[in-house]
């Protein structure tokens, strides 16, 4: 819009993105761009950045509470042009920047431009077609696929489901026909699913966005984590929930009963452990972790040497 001859109030929490924002203002030789270093919310107060993500600085949500980022509604901010559009794209805090633009809206009725699709969202839906590609590898279809989620909760190490990307993966399966069982040390029923006619409140679900839904009424969490795994053709490693950063590959394969599609969504394999995955026959991708196929490569490179040294 800058460059179109708007002038433009931009607002970062991030310090690290606000740096990156005003270097490309000058670089491009803007002058009708005023920039703000704290975060719009409803209220002042204070945040910090929650689960940091260095291979996606531009999709971080914020912690309200406690931290060194500075929070302020709009309302409190001495605008000297009139307000034509106002977009926010924050990474689940639209309603609080909204609250907090209340006189703002109303004084100058701009037009709003709001990203509803939070960034926890499309990598699950990206997730879910991970675990479609991955079982094509192994010649499986979803739709005939056991698919275990690990991890149901929001973030590591709670047990709170609410707005958590889990969700949207279990839905995604769903639709696309795989049957899915679900593990979470921290959670002992999933209310968005388990009562989803009437959770959070009737017809408010996240159902109501995907085809197939009905038999996820009444779904039931699966409390040990063998029990999940079995015959599994697919897990997700969703959430990185500390019982889940030592888990052996040996003993998933075991308990899966062979061979199965591995999807890591958040670094919690390390290498050595994808390595130890393909040895065994499985296939393994993850979200912003290119590199695997290098690794998926030199597995396949030492399993064919033995042979060639043989003939």
């Amino acid at each position: 819009m800058a460059a179109n001859g708007f002038y433009v109030y931009a607002f970062e929490a991030n310090p690290l993105v606000f740096d990156i924002m005003n270097i490309s203002v000058k670089i491009n030789k803007f002058d009708n761009i005023k920039s703000f270093n704290f975060g719009v919310s409803d209220k002042v107060g204070k945040a910090k950045i929650d689960n940091f993500n260095e291979n996606n600085i531009g999709g971080q949500s914020l912690k309200i509470g406690e931290g060194e980022i500075e929070l302020k509604p709009l309302d409190d901010i001495e605008f000297h042009k009139k307000i034509s559009v106002i977009k926010i794209d924050v990474e689940g805090m639209e309603i609080n920047v909204l609250k907090g633009a209340k006189n703002t809206i109303n004084n100058y009725r701009p037009m709003l431009y709001i990203e509803a699709i939070n960034i926890n969202d499309t990598r699950a839906l990206h997730a879910a077609q991970l675990v479609r590609d991955c079982l094509r590898n192994m010649g499986r279809t979803v739709a005939a696929s056991e698919v275990t989620v690990l991890g149901a909760s929001y973030r590591e190490d709670v047990g709170d489901t609410r707005y958590s990307g889990s969700e949207i993966i279990v839905r995604k399966l769903t639709e696309m026909g795989a049957t899915v069982k679900a593990h979470d040390p921290y959670v002992q029923h999933w209310w968005e699913l388990e009562n989803q006619e009437k959770y959070p409140a009737a017809g408010v679900s996240w159902s109501r966005f995907f085809r197939n839904q009905e038999e996820l009424q009444g779904f039931k969490m699966t409390s040990d984590l063998a029990e999940a795994l079995k015959g599994a053709d697919a897990i997700v490693l969703a959430v990185r929930h500390r019982p889940y950063l030592d888990l052996s590959p040996d003993e998933v394969v075991r308990m899966a009963g062979g061979p199965l599609a591995v999807i890591d969504c958040f670094g919690i394999l390390n290498d050595a452990r994808i390595e130890r995955f393909f040895e065994l026959d499985c296939e393994v991708k993850g979200l912003g972790r290119g590199h695997i196929n290098r690794i998926k490569d030199k597995v396949r490179k030492e399993k064919i040497r033995p042979l060639s040294s043989a003939t």
